[in-house]
């Protein structure tokens, strides 16, 4: 059984486009839909696409961070009141 489903953190998956031959695209759709929330991002690039691009790849790593912790700190925040 996949433990997939039981994720329960923020979960960003960044692909790089064109998908590497050996990650199947169905396989990868399938596992995608077992994650809730999951967002997934396709940058242009090869396998090591954090070493090719590290400034790309940091622009939606940063964004989902961001957005994270707002989410967060509103939830602390309600919690508080």
């Amino acid at each position: 059984a996949s433990a997939l489903p039981a994720l329960a953190a923020p979960t960003l998956l960044l692909l790089a486009e064109p998908a590497a031959p050996y990650l199947k695209r169905e396989v990868m759709a399938t596992r995608i839909a077992l994650v809730k929330g999951i967002v997934v991002v396709r940058i242009p690039g090869t396998h090591h696409l954090h070493l090719e691009s590290p400034e790309i790849v940091a622009v939606p790593i940063r964004e989902f961070m961001q957005r994270h912790r707002q989410v967060r700190e509103n939830k602390i925040s309600s919690e508080s009141a």
